[in-house]
């Protein structure tokens, strides 16, 4: 898949956004589930080979803002839940901060995207959605 990208000689580096991970992740996920999938030549093996792929090419790859490291977990949730890619990232962020927040205390997810929304009480959070 991004080997086909990769440059020659080995020397060479594939350089991306951090957000390359969740947002290939994505625009794939669209893919296998759309209709031209089978005509793309994508089958059922695909579906469970492509995420390990995906991540071992840019796992040679120079990723640019390492300092944000949420993005593994992002990816994995645009294959869980067909996420578009920013919004894995802002769910996987979310879920982390959870983690640090003190037993007991208030925490919300706030979104007005269904998809999100639904991803997120999936995922145990609280969801406010504003435009309800």
């Amino acid at each position: 898949m991004i080997r086909g990208a990769k440059v020659r000689p080995p020397d060479n580096r594939l350089v991306a956004s951090m957000l390359a991970h969740p947002e290939t992740a994505s625009a794939i996920a669209q893919i296998l589930d759309g209709p031209e999938a089978a005509s793309r030549g994508f089958g059922q093996l695909h579906r469970h080979q492509l995420p390990k792929t995906l991540a071992r090419d840019l796992g040679t790859a120079v990723l640019l803002s390492p300092a944000d490291p949420h993005m593994e977990s992002a990816a994995a949730l645009v294959w869980k839940h067909r996420l578009r890619g920013a919004d894995a990232v802002h769910l996987a962020t979310a879920l982390a901060v959870r983690q640090d927040v003190p037993s007991g205390s208030a925490f919300y997810f706030v979104s007005s995207d269904l998809a999100l929304n639904r991803a997120a009480e999936a995922e145990g959070l609280d969801v406010i959605d504003p435009a309800i």
